[in-house]
């Protein structure tokens, strides 16, 4: 989103919180949340004005916005979803039953993809409900709090991860000792 746009979304929070926003605040604001799609970060806004009582952050926002992008699918969503790609493109068309799949629901294509789909197709039924409906809400849990963070936060943290493990096997391995 825009500058511009931000600023309707901090009038919006003037108006319902009475946040004060000098300069400062205004631009950490802004820098928290100008990742966001403005439609989508107003309408999280607005639903917050509905449901939050008390002190208002960034992270609500991003918070309400990623529920709004990934929605709230149930497990019985999902079974739709695959019974659906099965009606549709048959057991052995995988690729376009994946694809429909992944515009339906990125955790269940998730699961799907690393399951098989013929797999899950053959024991959807008996032997793998129960664990497809505790992978699904895993999957979905894991997508909406990566989502929540801003992609470039979530790179340098990963960068970040990544550097810290590097150190760790070196120290295993014994590399820098003399």
């Amino acid at each position: 989103m825009g500058s511009k746009e931000f600023i309707n979304i901090a009038g919006i929070l003037t108006a319902v919180w009475e946040i004060n926003f000098d300069d400062v605040t205004l631009k950490v604001w802004y820098e928290a949340l100008k990742d966001l799609d403005y439609k989508r970060a107003e309408l999280a806004v607005r639903k917050l004005t509905a449901v939050l009582a008390g002190r208002i952050t960034p992270a609500h926002i991003r918070k309400a916005y990623t529920e709004l992008e990934c929605g709230s699918k149930s497990t019985a969503d999902m079974f739709m979803i695959i019974d659906r790609a099965v009606a549709d493109y048959g057991r052995y068309k995988v690729l376009e039953a994946m694809e429909y799949i992944k515009k339906q629901d990125e955790a269940a294509y998730v699961i799907i993809k690393a399951l098989g789909f013929l797999n899950v197709c053959d024991n959807k039924p008996n032997f793998l409900k129960p664990q497809l409906k505790e992978l699904y809400k895993e999957a979905a849990l894991s997508i909406r709090n990566q989502k929540v963070l801003p992609d470039k936060l979530r790179l340098e943290l990963t960068k970040l991860k990544n550097t810290l493990t590097e150190n760790t096997l070196a120290l295993e391995v014994g590399e820098g000792d003399d």
